[in-house]
C-alpha cells in the first residue's frame, strides 16, 4: 500500500529546519576567527608557547563574551534583526509545511480508498507487513546467534 502511496503522490514533505540561533551565537560565529587570531598573536608577542593551548576555546568564548556585553544596542541590533527574520521565516515556512502535510496525509486515504476498491484487503496487508517484521526480526536473531556462536560468544556482539 505504501508503494501505492509513493507511486501516485510521492513522498510527505520534508518539515523545514528550524534556524534556531541567538544574536550573541550570530556575534559570535562571525568574532570567532578574528578574536581567535588576535589571542593567538597576543599569546605570540608575550612570549607563551604558541602551541595550541588546551583553554584556547574558553578564552575566545570569554573575550568574545565581553565583547559583546561591551556592544551598544545599536551595534547588536543587525544580529537582532537577523534574528528576527529567521524567526519570521521559520514560522512561515512551518505554516506552510502544515498545509502541505496535511493536504498529504489527506490525498494518502484517497489512495488508500482506490487500492482498497481494487480489490486489496488493508487486514492482509497489515497481517503481511506484521510477518515481513517478524521475519526481519527473526534473521537478526538468526545472525546474532551465529556471531555468538562461531567463537564461543567471544565474538563483537550485532547490534540490531
Amino acid at each position: 500500500m505504501w508503494v501505492r502511496i509513493y507511486d501516485d503522490i510521492g513522498p510527505p514533505p520534508v518539515k523545514p529546519q528550524k534556524l534556531n540561533v541567538n544574536a550573541y551565537l550570530m556575534y559570535q560565529m562571525d568574532q570567532w576567527d578574528l578574536v581567535k587570531t588576535k589571542l593567538h598573536e597576543a599569546q605570540t608577542v608575550s612570549g607563551k608557547k604558541a602551541g595550541r593551548d588546551k583553554h584556547e576555546r574558553d578564552k575566545v568564548r570569554v573575550e568574545i563574551g565581553r565583547m559583546w556585553n561591551e556592544l551598544g544596542e545599536e551595534a547588536q541590533k543587525p544580529f537582532k534583526d537577523k534574528v528576527e527574520n529567521h524567526r519570521l521565516v521559520n514560522e512561515r515556512e512551518m505554516e506552510e509545511w502544515k498545509k502541505k502535510a496535511a493536504e498529504w496525509d489527506r490525498k494518502t486515504w484517497e489512495v488508500k480508498d482506490i487500492w482498497i476498491k481494487e480489490g486489496n484487503s488493508f487486514e492482509e496487508f497489515c497481517a503481511r507487513a506484521r510477518e515481513e517484521q517478524e521475519d526481519m526480526d527473526g534473521r537478526a536473531v538468526s545472525l546474532k546467534r551465529e556471531s555468538e556462536g562461531a567463537d564461543g560468544g567471544s565474538a563483537k556482539k550485532v547490534r540490531i
